[in-house]
């Protein structure tokens, strides 16, 4: 918007300049036409002068002509020099502007490769700067130059009027009409040129500013929509990224709910196992004991039948054979309640079995 902004404000500028430049071109042209038209009207009451007046008259005549046409020439000169000063001083500006342009744009920190660099646009920036305040200088001296030889000028047109022959005409002494009104013109084309070269000078000047201005403006959009590129970039990689760490936390959450699952399935096996094992230690007890009532009852048996007969004898030997048999199941049952008790706990041996 700023761009668009300041496009249309450097295209308003051009108009405008192209406008004060006509408006200009035609002022300098109808100044011309009417300095041409007073010159004529002189050489007539020059002409007019030299068949009326006689002896001393026509020589002073002839001195306040010759100190006219001086007169005019250095009006036209000093304008031709204003002229030619007012095309170096804004030769000398529009290279101000840019070099002003330059040290903005580095300064607000929007170079690119075509610009030029800080120190090379200060120092452009500086040597512009004075050469700009000697135009200027060289400039006033030229609008004093002509502020003088216009004063010169009015001053010996006032001489030459009054060294005119006058006519009588009802009474009343007039002078000639048509250089009366030459002079008049040329008076009011002198301000009106002078107003539109100041208007042609403000217009070019203010496109100057906008040229800079939209240069600027150029400059600093072009290192935003860099910038801006440089950003679209990092964040299509960010929201990869974003997406990369998105399925990871995915994927850990669901091995955190499995292993949550686990500890639980684990948990409970370990509660199953506490109960197993107490129940276990209970019956070992309880067989322990069974165990040595039965070996009390036993050997109080040996000693009571140990006088009998042969068949008493094999069928306490056949009796001791079966509680040995169930001793040797007592003692698996305990060692597979201390396996039970050693072994590691798998959460996945239910799936595996």
């Amino acid at each position: 918007q700023e761009v668009k902004s300041a496009d249309e404000q450097l295209v308003k500028m051009r108009e405008e300049a192209l406008l004060s430049q006509q408006a200009g071109d035609e002022a300098a042209k109808t100044f011309c036409d009417v300095e041409r038209r007073l010159v004529h009207c002189i050489a007539q009451e020059q002409e007019k002068a030299r068949k009326t007046l006689q002896g001393a008259k026509i020589k002073a005549m002839e001195k306040v002509s010759e100190k006219l046409s001086q007169a005019l020439e250095a009006q036209q000169e000093s304008k031709a020099a204003i002229v030619e000063e007012w095309d170096k001083l804004l030769e000398i500006e529009a290279r101000y502007e840019e070099c002003q342009g330059d040290m903005n744009i580095v300064m607000q920190g929007f170079g690119h490769e075509n610009c030029m660099p800080l120190r090379a646009s200060q120092t452009a920036r500086r040597t512009t700067e004075k050469e700009k305040t000697a135009a200027e200088k060289t400039m006033a001296k030229a609008i004093v130059s002509s502020s003088k030889a216009n004063e010169q000028l009015n001053q010996a047109m006032a001489e030459f009027r009054k060294m005119l022959p006058a006519s009588d005409s009802g009474g009343e002494a007039t002078r000639d009409q048509e250089l009366a009104d030459a002079w008049s013109a040329l008076l009011q084309c002198r301000e009106a040129y002078a107003k539109a070269q100041a208007q042609k000078h403000r217009t070019i000047r203010g496109r100057l500013s906008a040229a800079r201005k939209l240069k600027e403006q150029n400059a600093r959009h072009a290192a935003i929509e860099k910038t801006y590129g440089k950003a679209s970039e990092e964040l299509q990689v960010w929201r990869l990224e974003l997406a990369q760490l998105e399925q990871d936390v995915a994927h850990a959450e669901a091995q955190s709910r499995q292993l949550e699952e686990a500890e639980r399935m684990k948990k409970r096996k370990r509660e199953e196992c506490r109960i197993t094992i107490g129940e276990a230690k209970e019956s070992l007890k309880s067989a322990r004991l069974a165990e040595k009532t039965a070996a009390a009852e036993r050997t109080a048996l040996y000693k009571h039948y140990a006088q009998a007969d042969d068949a008493l004898k094999d069928a306490l030997k056949s009796a001791r054979s079966s509680e040995r048999t169930a001793a040797a199941e007592r003692e698996k049952a305990i060692a597979a309640i201390q396996a039970l008790k050693a072994e590691k706990y798998d959460a996945n041996q239910v799936v595996e079995a």
